[in-house]
């Protein structure tokens, strides 16, 4: 079968689905259109002062990327920031927008792993599998994730999100068809090191750690069957992630605050509050931040205990229906983000407290284990010609309708927003129009870790014509309206 005949089957397969997220792509879209504007925000100062001047004067080395700061190295971020400024004159827009194109393909993906399990099963299971895709959606664009969204780190942690996805479903592939030979097996383990070191981050423990889990249990329950037929498989990719993870880590410095504080973690563990935080954590797959300013932290904590509940209610389902789900992907997700959870526990809530686990950015890595959720539940529709249990049609509804409604309350809240939003970024960029006049107070909005770091970024757009400067006139005065300032 060629590629067309595969995007027609594909296209035919999923028409449904295909329409559900380019719907919710189209609405994301608009939201980042009455949200953004072009303007740097957070490290992304640091990122100016230190990369522009040596990107257009050729000090540019791949050290330079690969430096390590509170414990991760900013590869892939260094990178897209780097084409971004090269390419588009350092239009943060660009990098929203591509950041949301980039979820759409992941999306697309994800539909593509999912396939049609409830073909030929009848109206009430469609309807079902329907709103299963549009849970996925909207988890996927999740609003509550707005601080990440609407500035220029979408793109990488867009990109980030792909890699998880297509490298887990990669592994799932191989464990169930260790036959395909060592080549291919080979492959694979490149493109996870690869990953490890240039994409994933801080992270890529909980990506090879979902994969890896998975790969043991797959290892152990085919024992009997197997033995040590398939060993070359296993030690191909642990060895690929073992050597990834040796060079991401030589050398790299400890996460401000809490280097390698392994007694002050094992303190939160006792008394309580790593607990409290992760149930946070866990919560802001579906509430929004404003729930908490509203009604206090412990709402989130409530909603993250309920969604803890589907994460064992859907792990006891897929260990029951092991042999009809087959597929280990939407466990790798569900762990996946268990495992981000403890690595944002030891690195942020170890340090910062409990609420801090409820900062909307954690939302990316919180929304692919609720993700596996859906996935599973989905998965049971199918019943081998059987007439579908009660039971499945009311879990699969409660879990679909749970998340559409609490995440339709948050982007409804999330909307109302936006407009305020956009205002802030505009007043923010009137604010570099006319930095020399103001003090280092009005400049706390960028959320830069100096005044200096904008002061001295916003010279280097002028200097470069970037960002908001891209036109600026050729006597370098500009008066912040569009116009020519006018002449002394």
């Amino acid at each position: 079968m060629n590629i067309s005949q595969h995007i027609t089957s594909y296209t035919k397969r999923h028409k449904i689905g295909i329409c559900i997220m380019a719907v919710v792509f189209f609405v994301d879209l608009i939201y980042l259109s009455n949200t953004t504007s072009n303007v740097p925000i957070m490290d992304y100062w640091r990122y100016g002062d230190e990369f522009l001047y040596e990107i257009f004067n050729g000090g540019i080395r791949f050290d330079t990327f690969w430096e390590s700061i509170n414990g991760q190295r900013g590869f892939l971020t260094y990178l897209l920031f780097f084409i971004n400024v090269k390419f588009f004159h350092w239009n943060t827009r660009v990098a929203i927008f591509f950041g949301s194109f980039v979820t759409f393909l992941t999306g697309l993906l994800l539909l593509y792993i999912m396939d049609s399990n409830a073909k030929g099963q009848g109206r009430k299971a469609k309807i079902l599998e329907g709103a299963i895709v549009t849970g996925v959606s909207m988890l996927l664009f999740n609003y509550i994730q707005w601080e990440i969204k609407v500035i220029e780190f979408a793109a990488p942690f867009a990109v980030i999100t792909f890699f998880v996805v297509l490298n887990m479903w990669l592994g799932d592939y191989i464990l169930n068809h260790l036959d395909i030979g060592y080549g291919k097996i080979f492959g694979y383990a490149v493109l996870l090191g690869l990953s490890i070191c240039f994409i994933y981050s801080a992270f890529f423990p909980a990506v090879v750690g979902a994969i890896g889990l998975c790969g043991m249990f797959h290892f152990f329950v085919q024992f009997k069957k197997d033995g040590f037929s398939y060993i070359g498989a296993y030690l191909i990719v642990g060895a690929g992630i073992l050597l990834a993870a040796g060079f991401y880590l030589a050398g790299i410095q400890g996460i401000s605050g809490s280097d390698f504080n392994l007694v002050e973690f094992g303190k939160s563990i006792l008394d309580g509050e790593f607990f409290k935080g992760y149930a946070v954590y866990l919560g802001t797959t579906v509430l929004h931040a404003l729930f908490s300013e509203k009604f206090g932290i412990r709402v989130t904590g409530l909603a993250g205990c309920a969604v803890a509940l589907f994460y064992l209610i859907s792990i006891w389902i897929y260990l029951k229906h092991r042999e009809q789900i087959k597929s280990y992907f939407p466990v790798m997700l569900i762990v996946y983000s268990l495992l981000a959870g403890v690595l944002l526990s030891y690195g942020r809530g170890n340090v910062y407290g409990v609420a801090y686990m409820a900062s909307s950015r954690y939302a990316f890595q919180s929304k692919m284990g609720l993700i596996g959720v859906l996935l599973i539940l989905k998965s049971v529709l199918k019943a081998d010609g059987q007439q579908i249990a009660r039971w499945r049609y009311v879990l699969n509804a409660a879990a679909a309708g749970c998340v559409i409604g609490a995440l339709l309350a948050s982007q409804a809240a999330e909307f109302k927003l936006s407009p305020y939003r956009r205002a802030n970024y505009d007043a923010l960029i009137e604010t570099m129009h006319h930095i020399d006049s103001k003090e280092d107070d009005e400049l706390v909005g960028f959320q830069a870790t100096t005044p200096e770091q904008v002061r001295n970024t916003v010279e280097y757009m002028k200097m470069y014509r970037l960002g908001v400067f891209a036109n600026l006139p050729p006597d370098g005065r500009y008066d912040g309206t569009g116009r020519e300032a006018d002449g002394d």
